[in-house]
């Protein structure tokens, strides 16, 4: 039998295509723009009440604003490719979510988990083997860097076609592991569910580590350990579980002494010839002397731009740019209130969508979640496909697929809201 060109089997491709990295490097002409087409299309034949809700007018609100801004040539805004991806990263996850769950597609859902899966697996394999030959390339090739001595001994796109991970993906990674975390600890799971979990998990925090991305690894191991101390239960009580382990610890977290004892272990562990030994070292320096120093010197002035650009722009926004480093801040800073008024409100909307169909016992693992994406970009300024699939659409779809033990492929579940 030859594939079917169903709607669900359409999504899957284009899911497929935009969240590996590889595919886009394949000698396959034209494979990112299909998948694209394809995906802006499908809910006008099968989805059209999509096309009714106030989320979608948001989107289209703050799309128009944006694209508008680019054409005036804002600085920030600049980049087209760039804020297409971020388009399909929106609009196909609002599209698919708002599909599986009013189709009661759970086969669809569970495969797009799958995929997702299968997809950082290979991608972490691919990205362990690179690092042994060529430390930090992830980092390296980002910033178009890898030479050896004063030749380049390394073709970009060989790897990338390899599988090698982009620099921006594992930054969105911290918003899946809630949920992997959720599925690992559910006793109640097959074993095979568990071990796609343990699978899922390992490959995010080891993407994390070998990226050279410390913001999101600092951001992931907060995150890892906050969904290690949460259980089944109320938000409240999870909540107030959190807080009291925070005020526990809080006396050590404010002794400098302690705060540097800890980066010396951690600059131990990871070795002197690692990335993230420099980062440790500018920490120190800021925390020894005061002020800020190294790369915490230069983000800042990159968040004090942006901040001065906000106060001075705050309704309409600035074409001129802004500090680069905050996807959020920085959004707020070239489109004013005007634009950032339609991304707050349409993502608040998918939000609470995705809360009407998940069991309130886990909705902690989902707000830990949306708290990790929510603190990515706004210390980051990466907000493309994967930060808004993941958050959108992957994490509500594992955290409720955990919840009921992910069904069995061959049931469909009824349309259900709470």
């Amino acid at each position: 039998m030859g594939i079917k060109f169903t709607v669900p089997n359409l999504y899957l491709l284009v899911v497929f295509v935009m969240t590996f990295n590889a595919v886009q490097y394949w000698p396959i002409p034209g494979i990112v723009i299909i998948s694209m087409a394809i995906g802006i299309l499908l809910p006008f034949s099968t989805n059209k009440k999509f096309f009714s809700t106030n989320l979608v007018g948001w989107l289209f609100l703050y799309v128009l604003i944006v694209w508008l801004n680019n054409v005036a040539g804002d600085a920030y805004l600049s980049n087209t490719m760039m804020l297409l991806h971020s388009f399909m990263g929106l609009y196909v996850s609002f599209s698919l979510t708002y599909y599986v769950y009013e189709k009661g597609d759970v086969n669809l859902q569970q495969w797009v988990i799958f995929i997702l899966i299968f997809i950082l697996l290979w991608t972490t394999i691919a990205t362990y083997i690179f690092d042994k030959e060529f430390p930090g390339i992830v980092r390296l090739l980002y910033r178009q860097k890898v030479k050896g001595g004063d030749e380049v001994v390394v073709i970009p796109k060989f790897f990338y076609m390899m599988g090698l991970s982009s620099y921006s993906q594992p930054h969105a990674l911290p918003i899946l592991i809630p949920a992997f975390v959720m599925g690992l600890r559910n006793s109640n799971a097959k074993k095979l569910i568990r071990l796609a979990m343990a699978i899922g998990l390992v490959s995010c925090m080891m993407l994390l580590y070998f990226s050279g991305a410390s913001g999101a690894l600092t951001v992931g191991v907060m995150i890892l350990i906050c969904s290690l101390l949460v259980t089944k239960g109320s938000t409240t009580k999870n909540l107030f579980r959190l807080m009291f382990v925070l005020l526990l610890f809080l006396p050590f977290i404010l002794e400098a002494p302690f705060v540097l004892g800890l980066l010396d272990w951690l600059d131990g562990l990871v070795g002197d010839e690692s990335f993230f030994h420099v980062k440790i070292m500018d920490i120190e320096d800021t925390i020894i002397y005061g002020d800020a120093s190294g790369d915490v010197e230069a983000r800042q002035g990159k968040y004090d731009k942006t901040l001065d650009a906000i106060v001075d722009n705050l309704m309409i926004g600035t074409n001129e740019g802004s500090g680069g480093h905050s996807a959020l801040f920085d959004r707020l800073a070239s489109l004013g209130l005007v634009g950032f008024i339609p991304l707050i409100t349409m993502m608040i909307l998918q939000i609470k969508y995705a809360v009407k169909h998940i069991d309130r016992q886990y909705l902690f693992y989902y707000y830990l979640g949306v708290l990790a994406a929510f603190l990515m970009i706004t210390t980051k300024n990466i907000a493309g496909w994967d930060t808004w699939f993941f958050l959108f659409t992957a994490l509500p779809f594992m955290v409720d697929l955990n919840s009921k033990g992910f069904p069995s492929f061959s049931k469909r579940t009824k349309k259900h809201h709470n």
